[in-house]
């Protein structure tokens, strides 16, 4: 069963972000379609992060969608769009190769008005 994170919402004043431990499998809620996923690499290692696809063309699956992050980086990813990724409940899928000193923070806009 995958961890679910809960995205946190920018604000005019500041997000001082909280980040999670990574887990093997995670999953968060992309209604709005207008969430990005930060992910900070302190391992030895070269993180690969496998974002599902939850579509077919012409009945054949399109590709998972992969981003390396590279040791002691960080990287911003997304957003993504429900059509291509969220799975039938409207949740985006993560899968991560390394765990250890990975964290991550799911992130959203705030208002403009």
């Amino acid at each position: 069963m995958p961890t679910t994170i809960t995205a946190q919402t920018t604000a005019r004043a500041g997000l001082t972000a909280t980040y999670e431990a990574a887990a093997s499998t995670m999953e968060y809620d992309n209604s709005g379609e207008n969430a990005f996923i930060h992910i900070k690499n302190a391992n030895a290692g070269t993180l690969t992060l496998t974002i599902t696809t939850d579509r077919t063309v012409d009945g054949l699956a399109v590709a998972d969608r992969t981003v390396s992050i590279l040791t002691a980086t960080e990287q911003f990813i997304g957003a993504f769009n429900n059509a291509d990724y969220a799975d039938s409940a409207g949740l985006i899928q993560l899968a991560f190769d390394i765990t250890a000193s990975v964290t991550v923070a799911v992130l959203k806009a705030g208002s403009s008005s």
